[in-house]
């Protein structure tokens, strides 16, 4: 995480000129306790083509998105494709990026169109295709240890968008939140890292964040790292109603949809990980105030910045307290070269409903597990197992807390 600002700046600013194509296959599947299993899979493929610098300062790029439907079975709902008219998945195409890019320097970039955006309060989401955003981006990065980026965005193109559509909550027309505005830094000194972000959603939701992680190095390569995170968010103006964010907050039976709601979330985190052998083992406490908002501005998944971050289910509700386990290795020490697992266990408890403590309270777990594996012998070709269980124990209502479910993706990804 501490990383992440940084690696995507130098992808801005080391733009690459030419050919590139990505080939993405996704098989997903989710089970459920009710009627609505599911399974999709099929591929996405995006051409992109990069002009070399003009007058050494600027640049042009397209790409192109299709997404095709294999096979599918059970529920119908948007996870990897859309649903078109006849209620039935289908794939879709559009020009997912163009911009134009200017560096005056060359650890300075402005970028317009359509892009790519990865922090950690607005991110591209990937299924075959990544989602991306429309608007201005400016990147610096004047030297190696520090990053400093602001993005504005109108329009976006979500996960299955075969166009791009203007922001809204879950009861707003469509344009109702006129702009997204994104700004962060992040600073590297020595041992110390820290990083800050924040989002303005239109007239709809302030969030913001401090993180930092220092890492202590030991003798014979082992290490540990204390990490730290404040996290906030409130509500940012007329937009913010009863309803707007249907599925992660609770309300007053009484309450009409369409009134004006006050929010105000603080949630913090600490954890310690110890790095040994190409492994990391981690501890991760985190605790919530108000519940966490996925501000997904309506139809798609917002990110999740802390560290119980798994595919489904947030865990980010109403004074909860949340414990995570992790193991991280590489396996190259082992003859495995290009193998990277991850497995975690996060546990939920003291979870309140959001507007009254006595119309629900619950507890909610997930156990994940993660391999990534890089082909030595075939540049660009990778693959990834991911599967998830959730479980929940629900007293009342939460509408943050879902139904047991499972969850599993293989992805094969290609470039070249």
């Amino acid at each position: 995480m501490s990383g992440l600002i940084i690696s995507a700046a130098m992808q801005y600013v080391n733009a690459a000129e030419g050919w590139q194509a990505d080939i993405n296959y996704l098989y997903y599947k989710r089970d459920f306790e009710d009627h609505t299993d599911r399974m999709q899979s099929g591929f996405g493929l995006a051409i992109k083509y990069s002009t070399s610098l003009i007058a050494n300062q600027f640049q042009l790029a397209v790409s192109p998105y299709i997404a095709e439907k294999i096979t599918s079975s059970g529920y119908i709902k948007e996870d990897v494709f859309k649903v078109d008219n006849n209620n039935a998945l289908s794939g879709f195409a559009l020009i997912g990026e163009v911009y134009g890019a200017w560096l005056p320097r060359p650890e300075l970039e402005f970028k317009l169109g359509r892009q790519k955006h990865k922090s950690n309060l607005l991110s591209s989401k990937t299924r075959v295709l990544s989602s991306t955003f429309e608007g201005m981006h400016a990147d610096w990065s004047p030297d190696n240890n520090t990053n400093i980026f602001s993005a504005l965005y109108h329009k976006w193109s979500r996960r299955a968008d075969d166009k791009f559509e203007h922001f809204s909550s879950d009861i707003s027309d469509a344009g109702a939140i006129k702009y997204i505005f994104v700004a962060g830094a992040k600073k590297k000194l020595n041992n110390l890292s820290v990083q800050v972000e924040y989002l303005y959603a239109h007239e709809y939701l302030h969030k913001w964040l401090f993180e930092s992680i220092y890492t202590l190095r030991h003798v014979d390569h082992k290490a540990s790292k204390f990490s730290f995170g404040l996290f906030g968010a409130h509500d940012g103006g007329d937009l913010f109603l009863v309803g707007a964010e249907r599925g992660e907050l609770d309300y007053d039976p009484a309450a009409i949809t369409g009134e004006e709601y006050s929010y105000n979330s603080l949630a913090v985190y600490a954890g310690y990980a110890y790095q040994h052998n190409n492994s990391e083992t981690g501890i991760y406490f985190t605790r919530f105030g108000e519940p966490w908002l996925e501000d997904n501005f309506s139809g798609d998944h917002g990110t999740n910045p802390f560290p119980a971050n798994t595919i489904g289910p947030d865990l980010t509700n109403k004074n909860e307290s949340v414990i995570v386990l992790e193991y991280k290795k590489n396996w190259r020490v082992h003859g495995l070269a290009g193998l990277d697992t991850r497995i975690a266990y996060a546990y939920g408890y003291g979870i309140e409903n959001s507007a009254h403590q006595s119309l629900g309270t619950a507890e909610e777990s997930w156990f994940d597990f993660d391999a990534k594996y890089r082909f030595a012998k075939i540049a660009g070709l990778m693959t990834r197992l991911r599967y998830r269980v959730y479980r929940s124990d629900e007293d009342g209502e939460v509408a943050g807390v879902k139904q047991d479910q499972s969850d599993l993706r293989l992805s094969v990804n290609y470039r070249f």
